[in-house]
């Protein structure tokens, strides 16, 4: 699941099947959020334009029915406990950093519960410091994280929720979280693993969350790190 102008090379993803437009970032009312600033940043460094909700000419139900019928096209699996109980399918996207085992990567997901509208769920992952795996297990923390506290992958999140006209709103940036990745194997271009997060948005609500996921490298995607030298 995919809401950017996609390169060939990408698979055919819920977007790409319904050739939904970009819905820039910049058009989208925010939330105040002291994390916001990093979270723009790393969204449009990494992988511009990728985090918007479908326009209100493609309703919740052609989404939900995309999703069943092409269950297989989701490189992203698994479920939400919050907000909303709820499951999780999407994909995601990978650069390695020149010089070093690390990735920078996006991930974007329908939350689909099983009444109610769909939102969708944004995620970047930066490495931090001396991050240097994609197999293993790495620690996750959230834009909160001390960068004098070891190595690890920052996570930066965002849930996307449309109105009653279909129009998409930003309604939380993600400010606190911990959590794992568990790199099960790298392939090459494609990584496979499980993600577990906890955390708390700046709407006030949780976030917990876990999936599978495969990432797959793209040449779309730009490498950042944050190390702190």
């Amino acid at each position: 699941m995919h809401c950017s102008d996609t390169p060939q090379s990408r698979r055919l993803t819920l977007a790409v099947c319904l050739a939904l437009p970009v819905l820039p970032l910049f058009l989208l009312p925010r939330p105040a959020s002291a994390d916001r600033e990093m979270t723009d940043f790393a969204f449009e460094m990494i992988d511009p334009g990728f985090c918007a909700a479908p326009p209100p000419q493609v309703p919740d139900a052609q989404v939900r029915s995309s999703v069943s019928e092409r269950p297989e096209d989701f490189t992203v699996r698994g479920e939400v406990a919050a907000p909303v109980s709820a499951v999780l399918r999407g994909d995601g996207f990978f650069a390695r950093g020149s010089g070093r085992n690390a990735i920078a990567s996006t991930i974007y997901t329908g939350v689909l519960s099983d009444s109610g509208a769909i939102s969708f769920l944004c995620l970047a992952l930066v490495p931090v410091n001396e991050m240097n795996l994609t197999e293993g297990d790495a620690m996750l923390r959230g834009p909160d994280g001390n960068p004098e506290e070891g190595d690890y992958y920052m996570v930066l999140g965002r849930i996307l929720e449309r109105d009653a006209d279909g129009v998409g709103h930003v309604v939380g940036d993600l400010e606190i979280a911990d959590g794992t990745l568990q790199f099960k194997a790298d392939h090459g271009h494609e990584i496979e693993g499980r993600l577990a997060l906890i955390g708390d948005m700046s709407d006030g609500r949780a976030l917990d969350v876990r999936f599978d996921f495969k990432l797959i490298e793209d040449d779309y995607v730009r490498f950042i790190d944050l190390s702190f030298d």
